[in-house]
């Protein structure tokens, strides 16, 4: 195994670069090249020791969230769970929100999960002085197609009256 001690740039050499170079620049103390392949040291609390995980280079992120989520092994898991199976061996800057992106944009997901529910506003009185003041309007259906082709119910009520027509 050949470690590669490379010296710490000064920042006006990262400074006009993206925030993601910036945060390597500043965890440079946790990051080791051993045998070509770049490694961020982590302290696991469950363990108590010290592992490494990959630095995994941008063309491999896709690879590696496929395998995590979409895969067998994976089982379409919730961002948490899919998050913490991928800290298992690799680190990236942006991790959670690359994953919680790849799971929101995963269509198996989307198809299983419900709608987010939406809040209503309150209920109120609307206050009238006389017929035909407000009139309520809908469009109903599809329905299955009557004799004359129609599909769809209009459908009227008076404020007023609370008459209906359809």
């Amino acid at each position: 195994m050949l470690k590669s001690h490379v010296e710490k740039p000064p920042f006006s050499h990262v400074s006009g670069q993206s925030s993601v170079v910036k945060a390597y620049w500043n965890m440079w103390e946790q990051l080791e090249l051993v045998d070509d392949v770049l490694y961020r040291k982590w302290f696991r609390l469950e363990t108590d020791k010290i592992s490494r995980l990959v630095i995994a280079p941008k063309e491999l992120k896709q690879k590696i969230l496929t395998l995590a989520h979409d895969d067998v092994s994976g089982g379409h898991l919730g961002i948490t769970k899919t998050v913490q199976k991928v800290r298992q061996r690799f680190y990236w800057v942006n991790l959670q929100s690359d994953v919680t992106d790849w799971i929101k944009s995963c269509p198996i997901c989307f198809a299983r999960k419900n709608p987010p529910r939406k809040n209503s506003a309150e209920m109120e009185n609307i206050r009238v002085g006389e017929p035909l003041e407000r009139v309520a309007m809908d469009i109903t259906g599809p329905f299955t197609i009557t004799k004359f082709k129609n599909r769809y119910v209009l459908v009227l009520m008076n404020y007023f009256t609370k008459w209906v027509e359809a």
